[in-house]
């Protein structure tokens, strides 16, 4: 920064008073609760971590050296023969790639992302390779570390590449892509083997041509290289193709991603001109697919929403998260494409699901376009809102045999817990969602979705994570990877119940001591099963999830054990060896189970009405299973409040089918023939759905209802000086979370300091100062101590956060030396302590930096309160240019 900071900003004022206000509040503790509404605008945004910057620095386990552990050295229980190992444990931001296949022959091949060094500014970072021998049953290269090396690995600037993925040709020769920079700059390369398993790649390298991103059409908002590619090898009547799709350097914002088509093989190649620009995005979630049972390919990828629903041109709104999926259709292996298509048709003004960044497409046996994907509920209430964030979502199938969205696992309802006191995890940068990394495969006349999932809230496991979770509160990416597998026999129609293929639960472990971390992470499959006729993998693993299986049909998996969860490169995690792991999954057979699935996952607050008045509304059953669903009775249970005020119109028994329609649209009757007539008074209670529905046959779905003459929402206001300005609202908050993603009402003193370098944050800006405030009221002590403000995740929905009685005001004219605000009256969540703050901003320019607030705390009982700490909390950040995530 170019200037000092040198004054306190704002002064706090605490005037205490025993006043009495009558409002209406309710106790929380009495209420069902289910996933809380998190605003999309105030979500952060990640840093591409890649080729042209590092986005963080952290410590090692080891000393920074060359010389690396042994395979026997590196304790692991998760399953698989080590194929070789990485400290570079972050192998995609978004997307995976495919680092595991065969064709031609039984030989199985193996790439991965691989440094061997724990410093950060000295890797040795590049592009390893192996292969599975099928005459001699044995890695073919074995090094030291795991494989062999696609190129030297010499070191940033001098021989350096990542971001790897793989095809195998028909004669069983492997082509090997990532982004590789030598000395002349980053670009997206093709590495094509001599001979199969042979690692003799450099002879026959290809990089996209420096002048193809010069290329007009080519949008620049960042560096003019194209990286982090995904590629196809396509080999059909008489021809040869390789496919690439590959986006911007920019870690900053938008980003341009194009198609590059090279025609023939290895040396004999060469790559179409011009490129074909594609999208504007903000995340890294493209892939390409190529049959192989014809000339078809497909680009499939995740953008913002059009400009009108359904529309196949997206526009560039900025956000990673408000995404629809997409995808183009060449007949002619890619001279020719038809027009842009959207898969999921979304609507910004209704409930639905929106894309983050995982995704994985397949054209099958049957010549059809697969596309799997995560997403997390949307809902149109305060702008756009996340159910659930960041756990919760859906991971869905959509093929174009039937063009329709179908659900392979629905976690909606894991929603992080709203008792500040419990440990919980998450997966961190680009890991958003309980289930990422997903990839789709086919086999013996079957699909499987391999995935990774963070946790099993279904199952009450929310605790497997680092111990930092616990003892720092270090939610984001410490949480422990499982692999899992969901199998459909109709075409990805309807899919059984996912089972764990790793088993390595480990709670709040680390990388040294009793509990070691077991955090299975990053997966990809192959894209096609293998039938074993008479290759030898008598040494390979076999992991059966049925326990049973007695064909000869297989599908390679490869993982890696990281030792410490998260990103090193990412969410602040430490350097680590970690093993690349290898197993085989029979091609087993679906259970067939019904699944129930309830939507929205509750009604809650802010659902209210008028005393005397009924208010319909219907929820969703849905059976996301594989089999007929029965729910034998649907009953009522009253938890808070009066009874006789809820109905449903259909108590059971109600069947539900497993194909299409595989929903119940039950009507819900709040406030039922107008049973409250007084308010206000807010009444809980929940539905107890009783069905055969595997694993759980009691369904508990909550409704919590406001019954007054009206309901106050939160509220935004702003004040200023003639030099600086602060954004509040009606319930105690100051700063709107950094306003994001504009800022400028957050005491920015200075707009000069530039955040560029900063380590992990797209949103660095440097007009935030004061991110967040809030008054505090804290009761009680011990396990009995409750904290009510209103910053962060707390809002007036949540348990310690607080709600809002009157709409603010901001008064700019009725006084001569300043202006006034006022946030209205606000409660903490029992009612039992009343707020509210008065704002003086100067009107003179000698006194613009600074602003006085004046608070009044309430008893609002009528009955001494004891045991009461009152007070602010502020979250200052001072932007900074480099190092610490400020600003």
């Amino acid at each position: 920064m170019t200037r000092n900071l040198w004054t306190i900003l704002i002064l706090s004022l605490l005037i205490f008073a025993l006043l009495s206000v009558a409002a209406f509040g309710m106790h929380q503790s009495k209420k069902q609760l289910g996933p809380k509404l998190t605003p999309i605008k105030s979500l952060p945004k990640y840093k591409l971590a890649g080729a042209e910057r590092f986005v963080g620095t952290v410590p090692s386990e080891a000393p920074s050296s060359s010389t690396p552990l042994g395979f026997d050295e590196i304790q692991s229980a998760s399953p698989g023969l080590t194929v070789g190992i990485t400290t570079y444990d972050y192998q995609s931001n978004g997307r995976m790639n495919r680092q595991v296949d065969w064709r031609g022959t039984e030989m199985v091949h193996f790439c991965w992302m691989k440094s061997t060094i724990t410093d950060m500014n000295n890797l040795d970072r590049g592009t390893a390779y192996e292969a599975w021998d099928p005459d001699n049953g044995e890695f073919i290269h074995a090094g030291a570390t795991g494989g062999c090396d696609v190129h030297a690995r010499l070191g940033p600037g001098i021989n350096y590449s990542g971001y790897v993925g793989l095809d195998v040709g028909t004669t069983g020769k492997v082509n090997i892509s990532a982004h590789h920079e030598e000395g002349a700059g980053w670009s997206s390369t093709l590495w094509y083997d001599f001979n199969p398993g042979g690692c003799f790649f450099s002879p026959y390298k290809s990089r996209i041509p420096d002048s193809f991103y010069s290329y007009p059409t080519l949008e620049h908002t960042g560096d003019q290289e194209y990286i982090w590619p995904n590629h196809e090898y396509q080999v059909w009547d008489g021809d040869t193709v390789t496919h690439v799709i590959a986006q911007q350097s920019n870690t900053q914002g938008s980003s341009g991603i194009a198609y590059f088509r090279r025609v023939g093989s290895d040396t004999v190649g060469a790559w179409d001109y011009p490129p074909m620009m594609l999208d504007t995005v903000d995340d890294l979630g493209e892939v390409v697919t190529a049959s192989r049972v014809s000339g078809k390919v497909c680009l499939v990828w995740i953008a913002n929403l059009p400009a009108i629903p359904g529309d196949g041109e997206s526009v560039t709104r900025g956000s990673q998260r408000d995404n629809d999926l997409y995808y183009m259709t060449s007949l002619d292996m890619g001279a020719s494409w038809g027009p842009k298509n959207n898969i999921t048709d979304s609507d910004s003004s209704l409930a639905g699901w929106r894309a983050h960044c995982d995704v994985s497409a397949l054209i099958g046996t049957d010549d059809k376009l697969h596309v799997i994907w995560d997403a997390s509920p949307y809902s149109p209430i305060g702008g756009g809102t996340f159910q659930g964030y960041p756990t919760s979502g859906r991971l869905w199938h959509w093929d174009e045999v039937t063009d329709e969205m179908r659900v392979i696992k629905d976690f909606s309802s894991w929603a992080p817990p709203d008792d500040p006191n419990d440990v919980w995890c998450y997966g961190g940068a680009w890991n958003e969602m309980a289930i990422v990394k997903m990839q789709l495969s086919e086999c013996d006349g079957k699909f499987y979705a391999v995935f990774v999932q963070f946790n099993d809230y279904a199952a009450g496991i929310y605790d497997d994570c680092h111990k930092d979770a616990d003892e720092f509160g270090t939610a984001s990416g410490s949480a422990n990877g499982e692999l899992y597998i969901s199998v459909s026999d109709n075409g990805g129609y309807n899919w059984d119940i996912a089972r764990n293929l790793t088993n390595t639960y480990t709670p709040l472990c680390d990388s040294t001591g009793p509990v070691l971390c077991e955090a299975d992470q990053w997966p990809s499959i192959s894209r096609f099963g293998m039938q074993v006729v008479d290759g030898d993998f008598f040494d390979a693993v076999v992991v059966d999830p049925s326990g049973s299986y007695t064909g000869d049909y297989f599908i390679d998996v490869l993982y890696v054990n990281d030792r410490y969860p998260g990103g090193a490169v990412q969410d602040k995690a430490i350097w680590t060896y970690n093993p690349l792991k290898w197993f085989r999954v029979p091609c087993i057979d679906p259970v067939p189970n019904p699944v129930l699935s309830v939507s929205p996952p509750e009604i809650g607050d802010p659902t209210w009405t008028k005393p005397g008045t009924q208010i319909d509304t219907t929820i969703r059953l849905e059976n996301v299973g594989n089999a007929e669903l029965t729910i034998s009775s649907i009953t009522v249970n009253y938890i808070s409040g009066p009874s006789g005020w809820l109905g449903i119109s259909n108590p059971g028994p109600i069947t539900v089918s497993h194909l299409s329609p595989n929903y119940y649209e039950l009507g819900v009757y709040l406030n039922v023939g107008g049973a409250i007539t007084t308010g206000p008074v807010g009444v809980s209670a929940e539905l107890i759905i009783d069905s055969d529905a595997a694993g759980k046959s009691l369904f508990n779905y909550p409704i919590n209802l406001i019954v007054a003459d009206t309901v106050q929402f939160p509220e935004k206001l702003d004040i200023r000086t003639e030099c600086l300005r602060i954004i509040f609202n009606n319930a105690g908050n100051i700063g709107n979370g950094g306003n994001y993603p504009d800022g400028g009402y957050n005491m920015n003193f200075f707009d000069d300091c530039d955040t560029t370098e900063n380590e992990y944050g797209q949103d660095d800006n440097n007009s935030v100062y004061l991110y967040d405030a809030s008054p505090f009221v804290l009761r009680g002590s011990g396990d009995n101590a409750t904290l009510n403000y209103y910053m962060f995740d707390a809002d007036w929905l949540t348990r310690n956060g607080m709600r809002p009685l009157e709409g603010p005001v901001v008064d700019s004219v009725s006084y001569a030396d300043y202006q006034y605000g006022y946030s209205g009256k606000f409660l903490t969540k029992d009612s039992a302590i009343a707020l509210d703050v008065e704002y003086f901003a100067p009107k003179d320019l000698g006194d613009c930096e600074f602003i006085v607030l004046k608070e009044r705390f309430y008893n609002n009982t009528g009955a001494t309160i004891s045991d009461v700490i009152v007070g602010d909390l502020f979250d200052w950040d001072i932007p900074s240019d480099s190092s610490v995530d400020n600003g």
